[in-house]
């Protein structure tokens, strides 16, 4: 008879166990995201640079043309600007870009070939 309560007892408490291992909780959350998306800077070719007439005496030499719309030429060494100058147009450029923003372009300085 004892090991019959006993059976019994293991048995219930076995119910018993059982029936809290299956509890669950649960719980949520949510947030709103946003972002701004900032339109790219771009530089567009407008006028391409043309140095117009230029001569030489057969020795090195350079010519200078200065970013200025309406630039002056200067030559040094064997080149030599002849009085006919042909077209003379500094290159320019259309740079676009997020309003109230800031952009920094930088020029090499120095000769460039």
């Amino acid at each position: 008879m004892k090991k019959k309560i006993l059976t019994m007892a293991i048995a219930l408490m076995s119910i018993g166990i059982t029936n809290t291992v299956m509890a669950q909780v649960t719980a949520t959350a949510s947030a709103t995201a946003s972002a701004t998306i900032i339109t790219p800077i771009s530089i567009a070719k407008a006028v391409d640079m043309n140095f117009g007439a230029i001569g030489t005496d057969g020795t090195l030499g350079s010519v200078l043309l200065p970013a200025e719309a309406q630039a002056s030429r200067d030559e040094t060494g064997g080149a030599f600007l002849p009085a006919t100058t042909g077209t003379v147009k500094a290159a320019q450029f259309t740079i676009s870009g997020e309003n109230s923003y800031t952009y920094t372009i930088t020029i090499p300085i120095g000769d460039h070939t």
